[in-house]
């Protein structure tokens, strides 16, 4: 099965899904610099919320065994945009 490179927009201050209905996914920060946060579950998380996993820069993430419901949303620190690059089966 062959894999496929997304580059996603993440907005600053607020939540931007970046999987959805995959059982595998994983992703990282395009910038050398930039920090943000991911979270997984069924619907968008609050913008406030203190439910999250920090996302360093190029520090890889490799989710697997998801369920068919789960998204996984992704929100960068600071006050600028973000490229989040995806990797889906």
């Amino acid at each position: 099965m062959a894999s496929t490179v997304t580059a996603v927009t993440c907005a600053a201050a607020a939540w931007t899904l970046i999987s959805e209905a995959n059982v595998s996914v994983a992703f990282e920060w395009r910038s050398e610099t930039g920090y943000g946060k991911w979270h997984i579950g069924q619907t968008e998380p609050d913008v406030d919320t203190i439910h999250y996993k920090t996302l360093r820069p190029k520090s890889p993430q490799s989710l697997n065994d998801l369920s068919i419901a789960d998204k996984v949303w992704a929100q960068p620190f600071g006050t600028d945009d973000l490229i989040m690059e995806v990797i889906t089966p």
